[in-house]
């Protein structure tokens, strides 16, 4: 029994420390977007837009999103910060759905507008993780995956 105590308390404590390693996101979608907004990754002017104006953008449904912080370009670039709290986890993939949705529609509509900002939408980022899902267009793809993939771990 000896040997076998701090075995058990060994196994315990890895069991405690990877049952955070997993932990869901947890942050306001304004800190995100506002990192990324003044983050350099950017070629465009971005404009805040408020929530229900986003929602209808989207399309998507007050009871789906708790919150969200969007930024969006002039026009003559396609760059584009979303970032949505969502009311549960599948609300989350809803959400993610719809952000996947304008990125395609983007991408036809900037095929005839502006055919050089096609490859940033076609490297756009589309990412969802517990509550949260992020769709995030700029000049600078790696710079802003990297700082989405710091607060979606």
């Amino acid at each position: 029994m000896k040997k076998t105590a701090p075995l058990l308390l060994f196994l315990l404590m890895t069991c405690l420390l990877c049952a955070g390693c997993g932990a869901a996101p947890d942050f306001e979608p304004a800190e995100l977007a506002e990192k990324l907004e003044g983050s350099g990754c950017f070629t465009d002017l971005l404009s805040e837009m408020d929530q229900s104006m986003a929602l209808e953008l989207y399309g998507l449904s007050e009871s789906d999103v708790v919150q969200c912080a969007v930024y969006l370009g002039t026009g003559a670039t396609a760059e584009e910060i979303a970032v949505f709290k969502a009311a549960s986890a599948s609300a989350a993939k809803t959400v993610a759905e719809a952000l996947t949705a304008r990125r395609d529609s983007q991408i036809a509509a900037y095929k005839n507008y502006v055919p050089a900002e096609v490859p940033k939408l076609e490297s756009a980022i589309v990412k969802s993780s517990g509550a949260y899902a992020v769709y995030v267009t700029s000049a600078d793809a790696d710079g802003a995956a990297k700082i989405v993939s710091d607060y979606m771990k």
